[in-house]
């Protein structure tokens, strides 16, 4: 008898690795909700090789006024040699307006910022991030862009907000 024992928890660990594996894949729902002039972050996520990503949406809810800082939310990839690829949906005004959406890079030192479109008040924002072998393949709504980097391994996603709240929805780290 002692001698199935063995066979069969391991027949019970094999049922049970599945379903613990597909539940840690499970989107996340992050309400991103920070105080007028601060700022609020999920805990960044580390990856190590290729692909790096992170996909999801966003959607403005709540402005907050402050003085100093505008309302935004972002989402990112930071390489440990100082890269970076974001897509960043920003307010234009304090209260009121249309939402930037914005592709911000640093590539070998440089960096580059681009707008790509405008977002309205609890307008739902999809969005990827994709690494591959010295690129990434971004997409924001339904354009896509290429952003060219460095060799790097070592990635770390970071998602925040600032001055306002923002709902993050199917939020999801890995390929």
């Amino acid at each position: 008898m002692s001698r199935l024992f063995p066979a069969r928890w391991l027949f019970l660990c094999l049922l049970i690795a599945p379903a613990s594996a597909a539940n840690a894949a499970l989107p996340l729902e992050f309400d991103c909700d920070a105080a007028a002039g601060s700022f609020s972050e999920l805990k960044p996520v580390s990856a190590t090789g290729y692909p790096v990503a992170v996909r999801g949406a966003v959607t403005f809810v709540k402005a907050r006024l402050d003085k100093d800082w505008l309302p935004g939310a972002s989402v990112s990839l930071n390489s440990k040699s100082g890269e970076m690829v974001m897509f960043r949906i920003a307010a234009v005004e304090r209260d009121k307006g249309p939402l930037r959406l914005q592709l911000l890079t640093k590539v070998k030192g440089k960096v580059s910022e681009q707008e790509v479109g405008t977002a309205k008040l609890n307008e739902v924002v999809r969005f990827a991030i994709r690494s591959a072998l010295n690129a990434f393949t971004v997409m924001i709504g339904d354009r896509s862009f290429r952003v060219e980097t460095e060799t790097d391994t070592e990635w770390t996603t970071q998602v925040t907000c600032t001055t306002g709240e923002f709902l993050y929805s199917d939020l999801q780290f890995g390929d």
